[in-house]
């Protein structure tokens, strides 16, 4: 169970520092995302 934890927190990790990457390829949107953009805010 400790292995299975600490093999999960490695791969939460390593997921959050390729986040910035992983979104400019396309992964960080979804089919039915609601995206709003205006002039100086984006929700």
């Amino acid at each position: 169970m400790q292995r299975l934890l600490i093999i999960l927190g490695a791969i939460l990790l390593a997921l959050g520092l390729l986040w910035p990457w992983l979104q400019k390829s396309g992964l960080g949107r979804l089919p039915g995302d609601i995206v709003v953009r205006r002039e100086n805010f984006t929700f």
